[in-house]
């Protein structure tokens, strides 16, 4: 099967008479591997959360991280302490790690607890 991978985005934005509109881009991509992956994570702010991803994802394809707090952002990263996506209060982010055969995400909040929803496609 093809195409099994759907990926749309845009990007707006307007201040002082001037603009930016990327448009609609999308993209549909083949999935090799037949897992996926999907949870609801407690971010705490005090120390570093080391969320393990599930065996079965050999390869991650990628992975959507939406933070559900309305104050805080969420820092990820791919190694402990070495964050390189920050997520702000109420926003996503949606990325193909370097390493596809990633084992964790390191995430850690800003100033309070925040939950976060996460996604993850194999490759």
């Amino acid at each position: 099967m093809a195409n099994e991978i759907s990926i749309t985005a845009s990007l707006t934005g307007s201040k002082g008479g001037a603009t930016l509109n990327s448009g609609a881009l999308s993209k549909t991509l083949d999935m090799a591997g037949a897992d996926f992956y999907s949870t609801t994570l407690t971010v705490t702010s005090g120390a570093e959360v080391t969320h393990a991803i599930p065996s079965g994802i050999g390869d991650c394809g990628w992975i959507l991280i939406k933070n559900l707090d309305a104050s805080n952002y969420v820092k990820v990263g791919f190694a402990t302490a070495d964050y390189k996506i920050r997520i702000p209060a109420g926003s996503f982010a949606l990325f193909r790690p370097e390493d596809l055969a990633i084992a964790n995400l390191y995430l850690r909040a800003d100033t309070a607890d925040c939950l976060v929803q996460i996604w993850i496609l194999e490759a």
